[in-house]
């Protein structure tokens, strides 16, 4: 999934010509040119990793179905993941602050297969660029991005995209800390091309979204966010809890989309039924 503005911006083409072409197992690990590509198979693939958030070489370890961990031999910027078939379960662990002049982007497609992506920031700080897009693809998947004791700094940047896809999903983000600099958030329930109708998705049963954000008291940054379910009957929740008037830019919206939603909301919420899907912009990794 590719989507976001500002200092965030960078976009990839995949590109036939490798470097680095290392397998584990069943997954393959490509460094080029700052990026680290990981596929997997039609397997059950498990995917953990680990980045201390520096621009340095060997920054990025993986580690997949098992077997030993390999670490980049460049300095990665970006990881880009396609999984493939199977239940797979990907797992990305920040283990140091990403300094200002850093950037990050970490996104991917899980694929068909009830899947799971958990991206944990571990309470450190964001004084660069990170930017989290991941599309679930069809199956029953569950996304999570855990951001408890995180704060944006002035000038920095975190953009978060989560796509369910197809078939009902649960989906879920935490947020609590300063916001200085710019947090963006966008979560679906449906596909891409859906906008919360889900044009793609038809399980009737939904999906589960809940987003939660705590804004600490004196933050001076800007925060937008979005988040839609899909064509199902689905179950959402968007609280933004602490001090935003100090905010410099505020806007959180909830869409139902056509199902017969149930929506838990703080009072500083929109909810918007019908139309279009007007969250924050659009997120590259």
């Amino acid at each position: 999934m590719s989507r976001t503005a500002g200092s965030v911006r960078g976009r990839f083409v995949p590109r036939c010509e490798v470097l680095e072409d290392r397998r584990v197992l069943s997954v393959t690990i490509t460094e080029h040119r700052g990026t680290l590509f990981i596929n997997g198979d039609a397997n059950a693939n498990v995917i953990q990793i680990t980045d201390n958030g520096t621009n340095t070489v060997g920054n990025i370890t993986v580690t997949a179905d098992g077997g030993a961990a390999q670490t980049s031999t460049t300095a990665i910027k970006r990881i880009v993941f396609f999984t493939g078939q199977g239940n797979d379960q990907v797992t990305y662990n920040l283990t140091g602050d990403v300094a200002a002049g850093t950037y990050r982007g970490i996104g991917g497609l899980l694929g068909t297969g009830d899947d799971t992506f958990t991206a944990n920031l571990n309470g450190h700080a964001i004084n660069g660029g990170v930017a989290i897009g991941v599309d679930g693809g069809s199956g029953a998947d569950t996304l999570t991005v855990n951001a408890a004791g995180v704060n944006v700094g002035a000038k920095a940047n975190l953009a978060i995209g989560l796509l369910g896809g197809k078939d009902s999903d649960n989906v879920n983000v935490t947020y609590d800390g300063m916001v200085n600099g710019r947090l963006l958030l966008g979560v679906l329930g449906g596909d891409l091309f859906g906008f919360g109708f889900g044009r793609r998705n038809t399980n009737t049963a939904g999906d589960t979204i809940a987003a939660n954000v705590n804004v600490a008291a004196g933050s001076t940054g800007s925060f937008r966010a979005g988040v839609a379910g899909s064509a199902g009957n689905d179950k959402l929740t968007f609280n933004v809890t602490g001090d935003t008037s100090t905010l410099k830019a505020f806007k959180a919206i909830l869409f139902t989309g056509r199902g017969t939603d149930t929506t838990t909301t703080t009072s500083n919420v929109t909810v918007k039924t019908g139309g279009f899907f007007d969250g924050p912009p659009e997120i590259d990794i």
